[in-house]
């Protein structure tokens, strides 16, 4: 699962992001993984025959038997956050929970998320090509999440072109988030708008691996609060298996 040339260490944190005067303290934490969102809408607006691909889907299935919560809440993720550990190494996340250490690695992110993380196939800047994305969104547009979110709408009758933005729609809600929306939002990822081009690259692309890279915004998260609980935060990569860590570590 993870490349022959990473070794497994044990944990030697430096300090913790947060002390425990504040743990207490109110915080707010928004998250910008439009799961619940993304399969409402899917289930609502495509045909039966173009949501089939979703539910046979061996990444994607199990997402559309999850409980859809309107009112879905993160504050658990937020409680792993206020226990994160310093460290030298960014490719994992060390938590320390009542003096136990919870490794967050590739690894674990697999097992929780049920998505692929085997490397990437080579060279990964070849697969796919903008010739779809250039037909829906004009050559060399800039996209954003509510210009798929939009274009999906318009699209009213079923056909492989809805399928694929249906499919780019999934990846920009779920995969990768962004912290911001509106006109100065970040662009959809370039890597998105190329594999939807390819649906059986989309098949069996390691989703996981590619969602788990974003592993970096904890410790962006982490930097920004320097070490003081203050205002709302938002957390825009994939929160799943953050979610299911801290439910495992309550059992």
């Amino acid at each position: 699962m993870q490349d022959s040339d990473e070794e497994t260490e044990a944990l030697q944190p430096l300090k913790m992001y947060f002390g425990p005067s504040e743990y207490t303290k109110p915080f707010k934490i928004t998250a910008k993984c439009y799961l619940h969102k993304a399969v409402g809408l899917l289930e609502t607006h495509l045909k039966e025959s173009e949501l089939k691909w979703f539910l046979e889907h061996p990444q994607f299935k199990h997402f559309f038997h999850m409980h859809k919560d309107p009112n879905h809440k993160v504050m658990g993720m937020w409680l792993l956050f206020l226990r994160t550990a310093c460290l030298d190494k960014k490719k994992e996340v060390w938590f320390i929970v009542n003096g136990v250490p919870i490794r967050y690695s590739l690894e674990e992110f697999a097992l929780m998320s049920g998505l692929y993380c085997h490397n990437y196939p080579k060279p990964l800047d070849s697969l796919g090509c903008t010739t779809f994305a250039s037909k829906m969104f004009g050559p060399g547009a800039t996209v954003q999440y509510l210009d798929v979110e939009n274009k999906l709408l318009s699209m009213k009758k079923p056909s492989d072109a809805r399928l694929r933005v249906a499919v780019l729609y999934f990846l920009c809600s779920v995969i990768v988030g962004k912290g911001k929306t509106g006109p100065n939002a970040p662009n959809v990822e370039k890597f998105f708008l190329r594999a939807v081009a390819d649906l059986e690259l989309c098949k069996t692309f390691p989703w996981g691996r590619f969602a788990f890279e974003n592993v970096k915004d904890i410790f962006y998260l982490m930097k920004k609060c320097n070490g003081v609980v203050g205002p709302q935060k938002v957390f825009p990569s994939f929160v799943m298996p953050l979610e299911v860590c801290h439910f495992i570590m309550h059992l």
